[in-house]
């Protein structure tokens, strides 16, 4: 246990598990480039938190520590593989890439819609959970046909499916 990190560009969730003092504080490092680290804090005793490193993944290509962050959870997720599943959201005006981050300290590969991104954090909510499956609005930065699909959107606004038990199933409309 240590102090806790500081990022450029951190993101925090709540533990699923009731009653955890934890949280998670996820960021990329400022000193190693494309190193995401995942830490549990605990806040039992807020005035002394305590930060544990949970996880680390290195993608050079993908994690970026000036790229803003956004962290969640699957709540509804009863599945003992993916309970606690963090999932990290990457933005920025030509790419974006997410990952789920799992309780047993495995990194899902980073992935992307190729050609589209989610411009910011701001302009991004999850919208409602159904098990291990999360639903997002989002704007984004084009309003050309999306993967697997021939249809345009018209719109810079999308909507997006998150897979808890497989972050690369995810879709989007």
């Amino acid at each position: 246990m240590s102090a806790i990190p500081t990022f450029s560009n951190p993101c925090l969730a709540p533990f699923v598990t009731p009653g955890s003092p934890n949280i998670y504080l996820a960021g990329v490092s400022d000193t190693v480039d494309g190193r995401l680290e995942v830490y549990s804090v605990n806040i039992g005793n807020i005035a002394a938190p305590t930060a544990t490193l949970q996880v680390t993944n290195l993608n050079t290509l993908k994690w970026k520590n000036s790229a803003p962050k956004h962290c969640s959870n699957y709540p509804g997720d009863t599945n003992t593989l993916t309970t606690a599943a963090l999932h990290v959201q990457q933005f920025g005006p030509y790419y974006s890439v997410d990952s789920n981050v799992r309780s047993t300290g495995v990194v899902e590969n980073p992935t992307g819609f190729e050609g589209v991104a989610w411009v910011s954090p701001k302009n991004y909510a999850i919208v409602g959970h159904a098990g291990p499956i999360g639903f997002v609005a989002a704007l984004t930065n084009s309003t050309a046909p999306l993967t697997n699909t021939s249809l345009p959107t018209n719109s810079l606004w999308a909507g997006l499916r998150l897979n808890g038990t497989d972050g690369l199933t995810g879709t989007m409309k």
